[in-house]
C-alpha cells in the first residue's frame, strides 16, 4: 500500500510539490508564532525574575521595565540621584543606578549601528554576574567595556575608541560627542548584556552636559584656526569636534549645581528579603513622586497581552486550515473522477472500495507528514535566525 501510494506521488511530481508547499505554509506561521512567543517568554521572564525591583519616574510601567532591564524602547524621564542615595542609606536594600540615555555609533559590516551606552557602576556588572574576558573595567570618565557579542560582531578591541552620538538633534552646538576608549571586553553571558556598552556614570553625565571640563577645546594647530580674538578662536567649518577625557584634562572636569539632582533613568533595588521588597515598594509608591515596579509582575502582564494576541492569530490560522481542508476535500472529489480508470483496475484485481479509501488516507498522511516536517524545519531555522539577531 505504501509503495503504491509513494510511486503515485512521485509520478505526479507537480501536484505533490504544490500540495506540500500549500500545507507547509499553512503550518509554518502558527508553529513559528507559538514557538517565538514561548522563547521570548522564557528568556525575558528569566531576566525579569532575576531583577527584584526597579524605581523610575512616573510613566508607563512597560517602558520603564523594557528600558531598565532589556535596554529597549524609548528613553525615560530623568530620576534624581538623591533617590539612589536615599535607597543606599537603607539597611535592608542595595541599590544600583542606571543611566540609559545615550548611544554610540559602532562599525558593523560596512555600516554603523546605534548601540545603547549603559552608564552605571561596577555593582551592576557584579549583580548580573558579568566578568572581564580581556582588559579591565572602566575606572575614569570616557572609558567603556563592551559586551562579548558586540565585540565579536564589530571587531573592536581593547584600546580602540568610538564616539557617542550627538545628544541633541535640535541644537547641534550644545554638547559634542564624547570619545570613548575601550578598556575591556566582557565574558559571554547569553543575555542582552552581550550586545551593550557599559560606562561610568560620569561618562553619561558628560554626554548630558552635567559634568564637563574647561581648557582649550581643540588643540589642532594653526592650520585649523581662521582667526583669534582675546580668549576666543574661530575654527574652520570642516573640523570635527568632540570631547575627549585625557590624563592631562581629567582634573578640570567638574559638576555645576546640586549633585543630588544629577539625572538617572532608573535604580535597580535588591532587597534583603521579600518583606523588605514590599516595604520599599510601598513607601516609594505612597510618596507619589516616583514609581516602584516589580519586573516579573509587569512582564507577566505584558505577556498576558502577547499571548492574548497570539490566541487571536491561532484562531485565524485555524480558519485558514479549515479552508485548506475544504480545498483538499474538493481536490479529492475531483481526483476520484480523474482516477476512475485506476480504481476500476483495482476492483478488477480484487480490490475493495475500502482499499481506495486506504489509498487516499495513506497518500494524504504522507503529504501531511512531509509538510509538517518541512514547516517545523523552516520554523526552527527562522527562530534560530531571529534569536541570533535580536535576542
Amino acid at each position: 500500500m505504501f509503495k503504491m501510494t509513494f510511486y503515485y506521488l512521485i509520478r505526479n511530481k507537480r501536484t505533490t510539490i504544490l500540495m506540500i508547499l500549500a500545507l507547509s505554509i499553512t503550518f509554518y506561521f502558527p508553529l513559528l508564532s507559538n514557538a517565538l512567543s514561548r522563547v521570548l517568554y522564557t528568556q525575558m521572564m528569566q531576566r525579569a525574575e532575576e531583577t527584584p525591583l526597579i524605581v523610575a519616574a512616573q510613566g508607563s510601567r512597560f517602558i520603564a521595565v523594557l528600558n531598565t532591564i532589556y535596554f529597549q524602547s524609548e528613553t525615560l524621564d530623568p530620576l534624581p540621584m538623591r533617590v539612589y542615595h536615599e535607597l543606599q542609606e537603607r539597611d535592608n536594600v542595595e541599590a544600583i543606578p542606571i543611566y540609559n540615555m545615550f548611544r554610540a555609533s559602532v562599525p558593523m559590516q560596512n555600516t554603523f549601528t546605534s548601540i545603547p551606552i549603559i552608564a552605571t557602576t561596577h555593582d551592576y556588572l557584579h549583580f548580573r554576574g558579568l566578568s572581564i574576558k580581556e582588559g579591565s573595567l572602566f575606572i575614569y570618565p570616557g572609558e567603556i567595556v563592551l559586551g562579548h557579542a558586540l565585540a565579536q560582531t564589530s571587531g573592536l578591541e581593547v584600546g580602540d575608541t568610538i564616539l557617542s552620538e550627538i545628544s541633541s538633534l535640535i541644537n547641534l552646538n550644545t554638547i559634542y560627542p564624547l570619545s570613548l576608549k575601550i578598556t575591556g571586553i566582557l565574558q559571554k553571558s547569553g543575555t542582552v548584556d552581550d550586545d551593550m556598552i557599559f560606562s561610568d556614570l560620569r561618562s553619561g553625565w558628560i554626554m548630558s552636559g552635567h559634568f564637563h571640563g574647561h581648557g582649550t577645546p581643540l588643540e589642532l594647530g594653526d592650520d585649523y584656526i581662521l582667526s583669534t580674538e582675546k580668549d576666543r578662536a574661530v575654527m574652520r567649518q570642516n573640523v570635527i569636534t568632540y570631547t575627549e577625557v585625557t590624563q592631562e584634562n581629567i582634573a578640570s572636569f567638574h559638576f555645576h549645581g546640586d549633585q543630588q539632582e544629577l539625572p538617572l533613568t532608573a535604580v535597580i533595588v535588591i532587597p534583603r528579603d521579600e518583606r523588605s521588597l514590599v516595604i520599599t515598594a510601598g513607601r516609594i509608591n505612597a510618596q507619589g513622586h516616583y514609581r516602584a515596579h516589580r519586573p516579573n509582575t509587569v512582564m507577566q502582564e505584558f505577556f498576558g497581552i502577547v499571548f492574548a494576541v497570539n490566541r487571536i492569530f491561532n484562531s485565524y490560522f485555524a480558519l485558514i486550515m479549515s479552508a485548506v481542508v475544504c480545498f483538499i476535500a474538493i481536490i479529492v472529489l475531483l481526483s476520484t473522477r480523474l482516477r476512475k480508470e485506476e480504481f476500476k483496475t483495482i476492483k478488477t484485481l480484487g480490490g475493495s472500495r475500502f482499499m481506495v479509501i486506504k489509498l487516499y488516507a495513506c497518500e494524504y498522511s504522507i503529504l501531511l507528514a512531509i509538510s509538517l516536517l518541512l514547516a517545523a524545519l523552516l520554523s526552527w531555522r527562522t527562530l534560530a535566525v531571529v534569536i541570533n539577531m535580536y535576542l
